[in-house]
């Protein structure tokens, strides 16, 4: 390869690394202008305020975000009279979208006084829900930020790939804001029958001891980087109608540990609504709170979490 021919191959390279990330940022830019609202978008950077500061916080998997979902959002706020910031990770979020939430939240100089994390068992069992998740990043816009982040947590390099491949997408320009208001849809006999079937799809990798420690991990890290930022953490086992849940004594043992190292705060609901089916809708499986089911959760449980937390 003579001097001159990689002279002209880096010229050409470098020309379209610079088309193409004109390309990402003017997209991103595009559906950056469209107004979405916390209720109206999965994507947690659309909705990511500046130097804020928010009464509460909620991480998690979809059940957490359910609570903003649909208009419920804008109920939340009124059933608990605070400012919400709800960056739950729907689609399977796990510890490591959940953390990279986080650390978003608190890079735009935002601050909260509490954090509630809906935490389930099954994040913390597979790389597909965590390094290998590609949903939550191609719901957000493009950002040299964002994806140091994502290089930062050594996510898989389809991940990024598709990060990226979706900023050029149709369906990533023409989105617009979800205006549904209501959760209406009820899970049905044939689905709750089916609810051990479903739960099976969510421990792909089984229960790995060695894969719970690693997530464990990450896990106590968001909460040491909580307490810096002068964040108290409280931890909420959303209800489903799972009853047991597999890996639930594994976790439950290092909430504990958590709580005596750090003080979070746990509660424990996963069992509290298992009779009312009409509370749940069929969404990926039939343990999701339709809008009824948030109200009921945020006005009986959620609600006096708060009034009691640690100020």
């Amino acid at each position: 390869m003579t001097k001159q021919f990689a002279l002209k191959l880096g010229v050409f390279i470098s020309i379209n690394l610079i088309v193409l990330l004109a390309a990402l940022y003017l997209s991103s830019f595009y559906v950056q202008r469209k107004p979405y609202e916390n209720s109206q978008t999965d994507s947690n950077l659309l909705i990511m305020p500046q130097r804020s500061a928010v009464d509460l916080v909620i991480l998690g998997t979809s059940h957490g975000r359910n609570f903003a979902r649909k208009g419920n959002h804008e109920r939340v706020e009124r059933i608990l009279g605070q400012r919400v910031l709800n960056l739950s990770v729907g689609g399977g979020g796990g510890i490591i979208p959940g953390k990279i939430a986080l650390d978003t939240f608190y890079e735009n100089h935002n601050t909260t006084p509490r954090i509630v994390y809906f935490i389930d068992s099954f994040v913390f069992y597979s790389r597909m829900w965590n390094e290998e998740n590609d949903r939550f990043a191609q719901r957000e816009p493009f950002s040299l930020s964002f994806l140091n982040r994502l290089l930062q947590y050594q996510v898989d390099p389809n991940v990024i790939r598709n990060y990226c491949r979706e900023k050029l997408n149709y369906k990533w320009l023409t989105g617009k804001p979800d205006t549904d208001r209501i959760m209406r849809k009820t899970v049905t006999p044939d689905e709750v029958s089916r609810k051990r079937q479903l739960e099976d799809t969510l421990y792909v990798d089984k229960e790995s001891a060695f894969a719970f420690q690693r997530y464990a991990a990450k896990l106590e890290e968001l909460v040491a980087e909580a307490q810096i930022h002068h964040s108290n953490v409280i931890f909420v086992r959303p209800p489903t109608l799972y009853g047991k849940e597999r890996g639930e004594n594994r976790l439950l043992l290092l909430l504990e540990q958590l709580k005596q190292k750090y003080g979070v705060e746990v509660y424990d609901y996963s069992k509290s609504m298992l009779s009312y089916d009409r509370f749940y809708q069929a969404y990926e499986d039939p343990v999701h709170l339709n809008t009824n089911g948030v109200i009921y959760f945020t006005e009986r449980y959620l609600k006096p979490i708060l009034k009691n937390a640690k100020p």
